[in-house]
């Protein structure tokens, strides 16, 4: 795909308007009710949302995935998300929405860009741990043992083990 494919999706999207709290929260009890045009118009009115936030994300600037991809992953995420939110706790739809567009761009990514394909909850291990090492490593001035990182992280130390020879 193209930029010019990329540049006329946005300015298709560009006359639609954001909603407003009311208007979400009425789209949702239609949705709960089984309306698909109203999760039809919850979508289309979320759209440019996914763009900001796959373009927020900095995994797409270093991977081989087009972006127009990207945009696609993100756009299932908002599909599953409108789907499933219940504005019984007042947060916005969008707020609600961002975990699963980023979710959904973090799969796509992990399930195309590699060769070896390593299982999607094996690759959310390997972040965790990534994430637990660099964490332990500030707050004691040393790498962790591989003790302290399957104490912090409530695992076996075969199961560290493993996951460190997956990563590498």
């Amino acid at each position: 795909m193209s930029n010019d494919f990329l540049s006329d999706y946005l300015q298709s999207l560009h006359g639609i308007p954001v909603l407003g709290h009311e208007e979400e929260y009425e789209l949702a009890d239609r949705i709960q009710a089984g309306d698909q045009a109203a999760l039809a118009k919850l979508i289309q009115h979320n759209l440019r949302f996914v763009i900001f936030v796959v373009r927020k994300l900095a995994a797409w600037s270093h991977s081989r995935v087009p972006q127009e991809d990207l945009i696609g992953f993100g756009n299932e995420g908002l599909l599953k998300a409108a789907q499933r939110w219940k504005p019984t706790n007042g947060a916005k739809f969008a707020t609600y929405a961002k975990s699963f567009i980023l979710r959904a761009v973090e799969r796509g990514l992990d399930n195309t860009e590699n060769i070896v394909r390593i299982p999607v909850k094996v690759r959310e291990e390997i972040r965790k741990m990534t994430y637990t090492d660099r964490a332990l490593t500030n707050t004691l001035g040393r790498p962790p043992t591989l003790i302290e990182l399957a104490s912090v992280l409530n695992k076996p130390v075969a199961r560290i083990n493993q996951i460190g020879r997956a990563h590498v």
